[in-house]
């Protein structure tokens, strides 16, 4: 009876080796992550646009301004980083990222709030921009590295495809959806969406269940330690050291041609969020100087001719307003007036 037991256990484990395993479309746990995190994702692309809307033109933020906002964003990926990594290696990814989630949303209700009691200033993107940076390194970090403890290695490429396909998607849609939503509303309501996102993804994320589990504190190396050897792995390879050293030079001179992209496309060009959104990527990216557009029409006006308050060289030039009209006040007459 015992080699009988020993065979028939050989046998199972076989055929549970050769098995196909489960789809995800059946995992209900992974597609709860899944679909937190798609909503998040989208939520985050309607930010990137709501925000240079908010500073350009209803705070009228300048070139240096907008370099201090952009680079109060990206500072928490190189201040913090690099300590990020060796810091979600000792916690629970997945309380990360709702803690991560949940700091995001608070930090991004504060803006329609302070913009609702008229009190909205530059410091305050300053502030919002830095710690949104902050949580989102961290999210990012253990995002990219909780699948595992989800699925089952046969089915982490399958996890990993879905989720870089949702990324995609929400590279592609989400701007249109945000150029939609700040056109219809305003910047600031329109931030209220992420907001909503955030939560929903911090939702999700309380109802997930992952089997990590976390080495004790004495196993670990210190910080300092796993770093250095972290760096000296990627410089040590001839390949990676190539990647790092070009990627570094093209995210340096896109982030100063995107920093100045909201000034240019907006101020300059008269052109509105939903029309700079559902412009393709190279447009977006490469926009060429052009002549600024003349409205035709203006909304709530039967009084037709040249705007005496308008100069000759702003893009109001033909409106049939006798004032421009403000953003702040009628965000859809004011791009009714101006250029769409």
């Amino acid at each position: 009876m015992t080699f009988l037991n020993q065979l028939r256990r050989l046998i199972d484990m076989s055929q549970s080796v050769d098995a196909k395993p489960r789809s995800l479309w059946r995992d209900a746990n992974f597609l709860r992550m899944w679909s937190g995190q798609a909503l998040s994702q989208f939520g985050a692309q309607i930010t990137e646009l709501a925000i240079p809307v908010l500073a350009v033109l209803i705070l009228g933020a300048t070139e240096f301004q907008l370099g201090l906002l952009n680079a109060a964003a990206v500072a928490a990926f190189l201040v913090v980083g690099l300590p990020a990594g060796a810091w979600i290696d000792r916690m629970r990814k997945r309380h990360v990222m709702i803690v991560a989630d949940l700091v995001r949303a608070l930090a991004l209700a504060m803006l329609p709030l302070l913009w609702w009691l008229g009190v909205l200033e530059m410091w305050h993107l300053y502030a919002v921009a830095l710690v949104l940076g902050i949580a989102t390194v961290f999210f990012d970090v253990s995002y990219q590295s909780i699948v595992p403890s989800l699925v089952r290695p046969a089915q982490i490429a399958e996890a990993n495809g879905k989720f870089e396909s949702t990324h995609q998607i929400a590279g592609i849609a989400g701007p249109a959806i945000g150029g939609w939503l700040v056109g219809i509303l305003m910047a600031p309501l329109a931030i209220l969406a992420t907001v909503a996102t955030y939560i929903a993804s911090l939702i999700a994320l309380l109802f997930t269940r992952d089997n990590e589990v976390v080495a004790e504190k004495g196993s670990h190396d210190p910080i300092l330690r796993s770093i250095g050897e972290g760096l000296r792995w990627v410089f040590g390879n001839r390949l990676l050291r190539r990647i790092v050293g070009t990627t570094a030079i093209s995210n340096f001179f896109s982030t100063i041609s995107f920093t100045l992209l909201p000034i240019f496309i907006l101020r300059e060009l008269g052109l509105s969020p939903r029309r700079w959104a559902s412009s393709s990527p190279s447009e977006r990216s490469a926009a060429s100087p052009a002549p600024s557009p003349r409205p035709t029409s203006c909304a709530g006006s039967a009084r037709r001719g040249r705007s005496r308050s308008a100069r000759s060289d702003s893009p109001w030039r033909g409106c049939s307003c006798r004032r421009p009209p403000s953003y702040r006040r009628s965000p859809s007459l004011f791009w009714s007036c101006r250029a769409s």
